[in-house]
C-alpha cells in the first residue's frame, strides 16, 4: 500500500534526469506533451507493474493463510484486487507528473552544476520538494475524493453485494484523476516548449 507513493521516487528516469539533455531533447521532431507523456510512461509501467504484483501475492498469501480478522478479509478479495486496477494507475501517473514538474518549473532545485557538492542546502531543498509533492497530490486528489463519496454511496445503495460494487466506486474517481493527469501532460507539455534550455546545458542531475 507504501509502494504507490514511493515508487515514483524509486525510478526517477524521467525528466529528473533528462532535464540536462534538453537541448537533445528539443531537437526531436514531437510536440512537448508527447515527450512529457513518454517521460512519464516508463516508469508508470514498472511501477505499476509491480504494483499490481504486490497486491495480488498480498492477497494471495493472506486467502492461503485463512485470514480470519474481518478487517483483512477485504484484502484477500478479488473486490480489492479490482479496485487496486484501477486506482493504481492514475494515482501513479499524478505522482510521477507532480515530479517531472519539478524540474520543468523549478530546474535549479533539480540541477547542480558539475562541481557542486552536497550540503545541507541540498537535503533541505528535498524535503521542500518532498512536503511539497505531498501537498499537490492532497490538493489533485480533492476532486476525485468528493466524486469518490457520491459513487460509493450509489455502489451501496444499488449494488452492495455485487461483483462489481467495487468498480462502480471507483471508476468515477479514477476518470477525474486520469483527466487531471490529461490536463497536467499538455501543461508541462505547453511549459517544455517555451523553456530556453540555451543557459543549461552545463548543468547536470545531482
Amino acid at each position: 500500500m507504501v509502494f504507490p507513493l514511493t515508487g515514483s521516487q524509486l525510478f526517477a528516469n524521467d525528466l529528473r534526469l533528462d532535464l540536462a539533455r534538453s537541448e537533445i531533447l528539443k531537437s526531436y521532431p514531437m510536440v512537448g506533451e508527447r515527450l512529457v507523456a513518454a517521460e512519464i510512461a516508463a516508469p508508470l509501467v514498472a511501477i505499476t507493474a509491480l504494483d499490481v504484483i504486490f497486491a495480488v501475492c498480498g492477497s494471495l498469501f493472506m486467502r492461503l493463510a485463512g485470514t480470519r480478522e474481518k478487517g483483512l478479509q477485504f484484502f484477500a478479495t478479488p473486490q480489492f484486487i479490482v479496485c487496486m486496477l484501477i486506482l493504481v494507475l492514475p494515482v501513479c501517473a499524478m505522482l510521477l507528473l507532480i515530479r517531472n514538474a519539478v524540474p520543468l518549473y523549478f530546474p535549479a532545485w533539480v540541477m547542480r552544476p558539475p562541481d557542486e557538492g552536497r550540503s545541507f542546502v541540498t537535503v533541505g531543498q528535498r524535503l521542500v520538494v518532498l512536503f511539497a509533492n505531498l501537498f499537490a497530490l492532497l490538493v489533485t486528489l480533492l476532486p476525485a475524493a468528493l466524486v469518490f463519496a457520491p459513487s460509493l454511496w450509489i455502489a451501496w445503495k444499488y449494488f452492495h453485494g455485487h461483483a462489481v460494487f467495487m468498480a462502480v466506486a471507483t471508476v468515477p474517481a479514477a476518470v477525474i484523476i486520469c483527466t487531471e493527469v490529461w490536463l497536467g501532460v499538455k501543461l508541462l507539455g505547453a511549459r517544455f516548449d517555451a523553456m530556453d534550455v540555451s543557459n543549461e546545458f552545463d548543468l547536470v542531475a545531482v
